[in-house]
């Protein structure tokens, strides 16, 4: 059916969606699969990984009799590591199966791209590396294409960050010839008389176009009916832009505002490249949580605190907040240069693998500045001790607070902040800026080599603007300084590109905001203020070349449309009031009714009617 309508052969396919959600069933049930075909290919991992040490790490005659067992009804002391094997072997199984698939597609004529979809999106996109850890393989798999389901619900300024941690994760570990592409982008959940946000669709799609998303494919654009052989229930009406009898909801009207201003920037958009000053690392390993048992459970707890607390609502939420523009590194398979990623900010808890931490330790010692946010390394992944990291850093740990027993802490000039799973540490500092509230050491800065790690040891969510300050405080003492300023606050971040960079600017408010911005200490748009109404966004440009002798330095609204009859430059703005500035060859303005000041060659305008008309000169 498919072959014949691939655009190789004049058709309208170009990509293939080889399965759904693979290995998302097994998640969301918590079911390791007893088939006994994946037993006796689990068996044939376990053999190929251990080899000669297996017979030690399960003694049994029957291994796939055992491993059945073992999972069905398991027994200490070997019921948690079948679980942590099992994960590992589940990855490659995956990828043994798309391999599979992809081979009968070739078979039957496939000649465009395969695609697979990445689930587990929840809890604002917390649990989504999750779904990245299970298909890591087969996102690795050369020529294949992966992309991101997503429903974040709502965006907010407590939850925005989440969405572009996730962007950032995947884009770390995809392969690199592809963008950024979510083939599952939430337009629904704004049903009629229902909370939903019509601003959500609007802003969720600026937002991750922001961090580099460059395909998008709406889950869905129109509400309508499931066959009875999918599923008993035959209306599918969750509040996406048209319902099923055609008719169209608010949020609809927003897409074709948004895609004008897209086509009228078009590749040069399109090319353009997200900023970022600083770095987060990461360990997909610590999101292997998606199957467990009794044996297992306390553990997976404990890292998924750790994750959601420190990693997302601690590093992303108060960088992202700071105008602190992140990438993201995966640290066991990225690479760790100091002169390309000179600050990483990671999330540390008990567990980090042996190569991890000499990574880690080579990059402190070449130069590299290290935050480490969480508890102290001590054991590798398969619980063998491992203190490389805190040896090199010279320190010990003289108390470890029970899991989950909230606390109280001192950094810089914050007292009383409540955090959990606190560290206290022992050793010959270079400063210590954070102390438990009988003053031990809880966060501390030391020179280790050519390089400086900041250790700050607990779980902190950056609830307040307190707390958002303490991570403000810890990147000015490691030489990261806000990229943006603005007063009042608004979401910033900037895409550069060959013909000009994009400015993002977003208002998650339910009022509206008139700010300034500056970047590097300079003001943007003459100094002039930007004016977002409640829960909009805009794309504004900066040093784009509209055309040959047409280059626009600033305008404080959206372009929304370019219009050249041969005489005329005709060029749409919306809102219709708007500061801008231009550096004209060949070009003058000859519109009235718009206030214009000629500097240093640049025209300065401040337009009211949204329309600037721009006439070339013989």
């Amino acid at each position: 059916v498919l072959t014949p309508r691939q655009i190789t052969r004049g058709g309208k396919t170009v990509l293939l969606q080889l399965d759904n959600e693979m290995g998302m069933i097994s998640w969301v049930r918590n079911h390791l699969d007893t088939n006994p075909d994946t037993i006796a290919r689990f068996s044939r991992y376990l053999s190929a990984t251990y080899g000669d040490q297996l017979s030690q790490r399960y003694p049994a005659q029957d291994l796939e009799h055992f491993l059945r067992e073992g999972i069905l009804n398991p027994q200490p002391p070997y019921a948690a590591q079948v679980v942590s094997d099992y994960r590992y072997f589940y990855r490659d199984y995956l990828r043994e199966y798309t391999e599979f698939l992809w081979a009968e597609a070739r078979l039957n004529g496939l000649e465009v791209l395969p695609v697979i979809n990445i689930h587990g999106f929840s809890n604002g996109g917390k649990t989504f590396p999750i779904g990245i850890s299970q298909l890591i393989e087969v996102m690795r798999l050369d020529g294949m294409i992966s992309a991101t389901d997503v429903y974040p619900g709502v965006i907010g300024e407590g939850t925005y960050h989440q969405l572009v941690l996730v962007n950032e994760m995947t884009k770390a570990l995809q392969i690199p010839q592809q963008p950024l592409f979510s083939i599952e982008f939430q337009a629904g959940g704004n049903q009629d008389y229902s909370s939903g946000q019509s601003s959500m669709n609007d802003l969720h799609s600026r937002l991750c176009i922001s961090t580099g998303m460059r395909a998008i494919n709406h889950y869905l654009f129109c509400d309508g009916e499931n066959h009875p052989v999918l599923s008993p229930t035959k209306r599918h009406d969750w509040g996406h832009p048209v319902r099923k009898d055609g008719t169209l909801r608010r949020h609809y009207y927003r897409y074709g505002k948004l895609s004008r201003v897209l086509k009228t920037y078009g590749t040069d958009l399109i090319l353009s490249r997200p900023k970022t000053v600083t770095t987060i690392g990461f360990q997909l390993d610590t999101f292997m949580t998606e199957v467990d048992n009794d044996f297992t459970r306390p553990a997976s707890r404990i890292i998924t605190h750790q994750r959601d607390v420190v990693l997302f609502d601690f590093l992303a939420r108060s960088l992202a907040l700071t105008h602190r523009p992140f990438d993201v590194i995966e640290l066991a398979s990225g690479t760790l240069d100091p002169a390309i990623t000179p600050l990483l900010w990671v999330m540390m808890d008990k567990q980090c693998n042996a190569e991890t931490q000499r990574k880690l330790v080579e990059y402190l010692n070449r130069g590299g500045k290290l935050v480490l946010a969480g508890r102290m390394c001590v054991e590798e992944f398969n619980h063998q001790p491992c203190t490389l990291l805190q040896d090199a850093i010279g320190i010990t740990q003289t108390s470890d607070q029970p899991p989950f027993e909230e606390t109280l802490v001192h950094a810089f000039h914050h007292s009383d902040i409540p955090v959990s799973f606190v560290e206290t540490f022992y050793g010959e500092f270079d400063e210590v800026f954070a102390r438990s509230e009988s003053g031990e050491p809880v966060g501390f800065i030391k020179t280790v080599g050519e390089g400086k790690v900041m250790v700050f040891g607990a779980a902190l969510a950056a609830n307040t603007l307190d707390d958002v300050d303490v991570l403000n405080q810890m990147a000015l003492k490691m030489d990261c300084p806000a990229y943006f300023q603005a007063e009042p606050w608004a979401d910033l971040r900037l895409s550069e590109g060959e013909n000009g960079s994009f400015l993002f600017i977003s208002n998650y408010q339910d009022d509206p905001v008139e700010t300034v911005i500056h970047q590097a200490g300079q003001p943007l748009f003459g100094g002039h203020p930007v004016t977002l109404p409640a829960r909009r966004g805009l794309i504004l440009p900066l040093d784009w070349q509209v055309q040959p002798g047409i280059v626009l330095n600033y305008a404080s609204a959206e372009i929304t449309r370019v219009m050249d009859d041969g005489e005329t430059v005709q060029i749409e703005t919306e809102p219709a009031e708007f500061f801008a500035e231009f550096t004209l060859q060949g070009f003058d303005c000859m519109q009235t009714g718009l206030q214009q000041s000629p500097t240093g060659g640049r025209l300065q305008l401040h337009g009211k009617e949204g329309v600037i008309r721009l006439q070339r000169v013989p």
